[in-house]
Formats: structure tokens, sequence, C-alpha cells
């Protein structure tokens, strides 16, 4: 006879330091016959506990109850009859006849119950009530972890009583793997005294009259459960036989995906509408990789930079919307026509330097409303005229400047902010993990007070004060940037007026120009770093900018 687990509920604030099992047998219980005068049916109840935790438990007793009586949810007719077992050596168990529970007790105070340490309970030769329901077993265990007092922990078991007759056993699933969009066969055997039903994903079907399912296209590892229902409420009596297929390939449909290794997709990734796909990098296959863009590219974040560290190719017309800045020295910007938009004039707001050996050619009119200087010869073409009213040439040339480089480097983006609030007398040091800003933030509420937070990194030393003298709080702020990789101290203290930590405040607010979350360490005492070169740290990976 194969034994089920049954059910249970946590009934109590905490849960049971032990890890508990129930199982009958037989497996399911038939109900006695109604007549009383036929002889109950017998049973046994299996009751496995264990320690499934780094720690020990200390256990004052534990109690099982299991309802008795004639009324549907009466699990047995009596209890006195019963034979009940324990497999820990020393204890004892009583039967408290009031409660309708079970008592095992160690002969000592207590016992303490090691890590996966085990525990079996027996009772046996209990007789079945005649009627058929669910029958709540309550378990509680008096138990404690360290030097914390005993309390009760309880959890409740529900326990069904069949009708005779009833059977529902052997679901089987064939076969036990499959590929992706095969078909398996469930059957199983099952008595007719009861309602069925077949259920797996989101799909509920009844089966109350057959003892076979063909189930079609399955894409994805499914856990098959037939359920078998005796009965109205409240004395309805459930029981449930589970089978799974395994699906080689299958689709997944799943909440949070961490994956730790390389992921292939060998077909297309699709990411619903207004959801979001997080990359750090992406790159196509092959020796010369590219990556394919079939679709319009949208980079909705207003405070999100676009970074390309290598050449920027783009086959069809492009059009910004905003600025576009090349604002790094020795980069080039290389256009062959230059316009302005349909129907507009080009505006340049800034110097123009043409290099020399260069040379600049202008088919059709040129406007200059202000000066020119010119420090080379002018050439009127044969038949062509030079007119102004007057044209000065000057000594040192016509220059041109302007921000025009392009960056090659990574640009970091602000991150969220984090606010340590600062110990008086203690400084607190960190190391940025990424450029940022440290700002120390100070307050002081009480009369003649002047408390100081100080700032050093980069080689520099920043104070701010806040001196209280006519009865408002005084606050000042002192910001300092710190580099990547860079070290960073700050200290709050006092500087002249009443000693003491009262009636002061003061926080460090480390606003990050990346991913750059910090975890500070404090030392007691005024400390300044030593200021050096911050050594290029690896980034580690992270599931998201």
């Amino acid at each position: 006879m194969s034994l089920v687990a049954q059910s249970f509920t946590v009934v109590s604030a905490d849960e049971p330091l032990l890890s508990y099992d129930l199982t009958t047998n037989p497996d399911p219980v038939e109900a006695s016959p109604e007549n009383p005068e036929t002889p109950p049916e017998t049973c046994e109840l299996i009751l496995v506990a264990a320690r499934r935790s780094g720690t020990a438990a200390d256990v004052e007793s534990i109690k099982v109850k299991i309802p008795a009586g004639t009324a549907a949810p009466d699990f047995a007719l009596e209890l006195s009859k019963a034979v009940a077992t324990i497999s820990l050596s020393g204890w004892t168990v009583a039967l408290n006849t009031s409660t309708k529970e079970f008592v095992f007790t160690p002969t000592a105070a207590y016992e303490t119950i090691g890590p996966d340490q085990g525990i079996t309970i027996q009772i046996s030769e209990l007789p079945v009530s005649r009627k058929v329901g669910s029958s709540p077993v309550t378990v509680t265990e008096r138990s404690r972890t360290g030097s914390s007092a005993f309390q009760n922990r309880q959890l409740v078991f529900s326990v069904g009583k069949f009708p005779p007759g009833f059977y529902m056993r052997n679901l089987i699933c064939d076969p036990l793997v499959i590929n992706n969009g095969g078909d398996v066969t469930l059957t199983w055997e099952r008595s007719a005294n009861a309602a069925y039903e077949l259920l797996y994903g989101g799909t509920c079907l009844n089966v109350g009259n057959e003892s076979t399912r063909k189930i079609t296209n399955v894409k994805s590892d499914t856990t098959f459960y037939l359920r078998g229902t005796v009965g109205e409420t409240p004395d309805q009596v459930v029981r449930i036989l589970t089978c799974q297929v395994t699906v080689i390939k299958p689709d997944l449909e799943v909440g949070n995906l961490v994956v730790h290794g390389t992921t292939t997709a060998k077909g297309d990734v699709t990411v619903d509408q207004a959801k979001t796909l997080y990359a750090r990098t992406m790159m196509g296959l092959g020796q010369y990789p590219t990556i394919d863009v079939g679709g319009h590219l949208n980079l909705s974040s207003a405070d999100r930079t676009t970074t390309v560290k290598g050449p920027l190719v783009v086959a069809g017309p492009t059009t910004a919307k905003g600025d576009v800045s090349v604002t790094e020295d020795g980069t080039t910007v290389r256009i062959r026509d230059l316009r302005g938009p349909y129907g507009l004039s080009l505006k340049i707001n800034s110097h123009t330097s043409v290099l020399p050996g260069n040379n600049v050619t202008i088919a059709d009119n040129l406007t200059v409303s202000g000066t020119s200087l010119l420090n080379g010869n002018v050439t009127v073409a044969a038949g062509k005229q030079l007119s102004a009213p007057k044209i000065i040439a000057g000594a040192d040339g016509l220059t041109v400047t302007g921000p025009f480089a392009a960056t090659g480097s990574i640009m970091d983006i602000v991150g969220p902010a984090q606010v340590f609030q600062l110990s008086y007398g203690r400084t607190l040091t960190f190391t940025a993990p990424t450029a940022g800003l440290a700002i120390g933030e100070v307050h002081t509420t009480g009369n003649s007070r002047n408390s100081i937070v100080k700032l050093s990194g980069n080689g520099t030393n920043i104070t701010a004060s806040a001196m209280r003298s006519d009865g408002r709080t005084a606050a000042n702020v002192a910001v300092l940037p710190i580099r990547k990789g860079g070290s960073c101290s700050v200290y709050f203290g006092m500087q002249g007026g009443d000693s003491g930590p009262d009636y002061r405040y003061a926080w460090l607010i480390w606003v990050p120009f990346g991913k750059g979350a910090i975890t500070p360490s404090t030392v007691a005492g005024d400390v300044d770093l030593s200021d050096s070169e911050p050594k290029e740290a690896p980034e580690e990976p992270t599931s998201r900018i």
C-alpha cells in the first residue's frame, strides 16, 4: 500500500521548529460501515519529523490531537484502544482523554534535536469513524532555540475518510519524456462513487466517467493533478494524485530569471511592449560582428547617454532633434556635404578654424556680417570682382575656436544617491567605485556650539561649519568631487564652542556618476586619507543598468 503525505496548515504565530509529514495506512482511509453492529475499520497514523536546519532545537513535548466521536469531522470512534509509539529512546507517551491528545515527552526536561535528526511517531489500531469527511489532526510542538522561552507551535493536517469501496490510484503518464509539442496519455484507476477532475496549468477537465485522457501539444514540463471529491461541503473529502511529464527543449514562462553563464537563443527574443531589455554590452556574431536593428530604435530616457566606442556607420539619413556635440581634443567630424534644414540657412554659432593645407570652396555667395581677417592671399577669379566698403588684413590670421572633439571614453550615468548619518567624533571612509560627489551636511541645534563636517579626498580638504548663536538651527554643506577608485574620508566634529555630541547632526550624501553604491566603514577620530591616483578596477557584471 503506498503512503501519501497529507496537506497541513500552520495555525500558530510561529511555525514549528521541526518539519512534519503525516501519512496513513491504509491510504486512503475508509470510513467504517454505518451499521454500528459491524466492527469498525482500523488505521494507522505515521508522523515523521526532522530538524532541517543548521541549528539544533530543544523540544519539551509533542502532542498529537485526534478528533474522536461519531460526527463527520471525528477521525476515530475512540482513542483508548490505540497504540502510540515514538522512535526516540527515553520518551514516554500518555493519552489525555479530556483533550483527546497523545502527549509525547522526554525523560529529561527537554531533548535537543540536532540538524537532520529524524523522529517517527506511530499511532495504530485507531477505530475509524463511520462518517465520511475530513478530520483535523493537530500537532502541537512545545520548543525553543537557544536560551529563549519555550512556546507552543501548532500545525493541522487534514486527513480524509472516504466511503467504503472508494479507490483512486495508479495515475500514470506515458511517455514520461516528450519533445516540445508532443502528446501524452494519462491513465488511472478509480471507483465510481466520486467526482473526478484533471487539472494542469490553467486547465480543469471533468473526467468523472473516464479512466484515461490524451493531452496534446504539451510544450513545457507539466504536473498533472487528478482530484477525486466525495460528499458535499462541509463534509466533503478530497484525494489528489500527481504525475509529471518532462519536455525536451520546453517553452518557459517564469518570473525573474538569473543566468550566471552564457545564454544562446537559437530563435527570436521578443520583449513585450512597454517592457525594457537591459544589457550592459551587446555584440553581433562572427569574425566581424554586426547587430541588425530591423525597426525604429528609440532612446526614450532623456537622462541616458549612448556611447559608441568604435566607428559609427549610418547608411541612411540621420536626424538629431537635439544637440550633436563632439568635444574631445584630437577627434574629427568628417562630412562630405553639410547643409541646413530644408528652406533654412546653415548656422554656425562659434568661431571656425580651417587648418593649414585645407581649402574652403564656396560655390555661391558668401555673406560676412562682421569683420574678416585673412592672413593669406585673396584670389578673385578672372572676370570676377571683390567688392567691399572696407577690407582689413590682420596679422594674426583667421582663427575660429570651438569645442570640436569626439569622445571615446565611457560617460557615467548618475545613479541613485545614498545617505549615511555620521557619528560625532568619528570618521567615515570609503572608496568610490565610480566618479561622484561626496556631500557633507551639518546641522547645529544647540546654542554656543560650532559643528563641522570635513571631507578629504583627491588631495583636498573641504570643511563646512555650522555655528548656532541666535537660537535658530545652523546648517552648512560641503561638496567634494571624488575620482573613480579614489578614497574619501568624512569627519564629523566641532570647532570651538561648547563640546559634546548633543545638539549636532551630520550626514554624508553620496551621488555617484554611474553604478556606484558605497559601503563605508568608520574609525574613531579625525583621519585624513592620503591622496593617491586610483587604480582602474574591473567592472563587476550586474543584471541591469
